[in-house]
Order: structure tokens, then C-alpha cells, then sequence
């Protein structure tokens, strides 16, 4: 096994790790949670989003939380944050995904999970708790 591939290898799995601790820590049941925040959590899981993202760690893709702090401002946030899950992007996070694009995901989400996951986290710019 070349070096490189081992290299690609560790990466991957260092990253599956990161998720899955990531995954854990999202999903744990927190007294007083907000159902919408568990529910979108669920929705991320299991369309495979904490693959490259998390809530705090930048893997393949930006952490939500930057992506909230990002988009904080922006009036027309929610509409361009719809836009780069159903068409995919590349280049906007540069810093922080190493190359990687973002997927389309038009036709594979429904549009309410879609509304609930793009509202959550919009809404990690705005409470540490989330």
C-alpha cells in the first residue's frame, strides 16, 4: 500500500470518527430541548450531512456554526442556503473544505426537512445551547 493511500485512508477515518462524535453529541437528549432542533439533528443524520459536517468542527465542509455566523446578516440567508444543498457549490469555504464540493441534494430531501434543517442551523448563530 502506497504511503498516499495510507494517508487517504487515516483521513477517512479520522474524519468518520469526528462526525460520529459529533453525531453523539448533536443527538444526546437534552432536557428542554426543542423538538425542531431534534428533528432537524434526525434530518442531517440520516441524509448523511454529518459526513462532511458537523455542528462545531469543520470536516470536508465548514461547521454549521460558521456557516450561521457567515450568514448572520444576510437577509436573504435561508434562500442561499437552500440553494447551495439542492444545487451544490464549490469554492465558497475554501478555507475550511480542503477543495471538497458540495453535493446537490435536490430530490433527495424533502422540502419541510429541508426548511427545518436550513432554520437550524441558521439558528446556531444565535444560541450556544444549539
Amino acid at each position: 500500500m502506497t504511503t498516499h493511500l495510507k494517508s487517504i485512508i487515516a483521513a477517512c477515518a479520522t474524519l468518520t470518527l469526528l462526525s460520529a462524535c459529533d453525531v453523539s453529541e448533536s443527538m444526546r437528549d437534552k432536557s428542554g430541548q426543542d423538538p425542531r432542533v431534534m428533528n432537524a439533528r434526525e434530518i442531517a443524520a440520516s441524509n448523511g450531512c454529518m459526513g462532511c459536517h458537523t455542528v462545531t468542527n469543520s470536516v470536508a465542509g465548514p461547521a454549521w456554526r460558521l456557516v450561521a455566523e457567515r450568514y448572520r446578516d444576510t437577509p436573504n440567508a435561508k434562500a442561499l442556503l437552500v440553494d447551495s444543498i439542492n444545487n451544490g457549490s464549490s469554492g465558497r469555504w475554501r478555507e475550511v473544505s480542503r477543495m471538497a464540493s458540495m453535493p446537490g441534494y435536490q430530490g433527495k430531501i424533502s422540502e419541510s426537512d429541508l426548511d427545518a434543517l436550513v432554520d437550524y442551523i441558521l439558528s446556531l448563530g444565535n444560541n450556544a445551547e444549539n
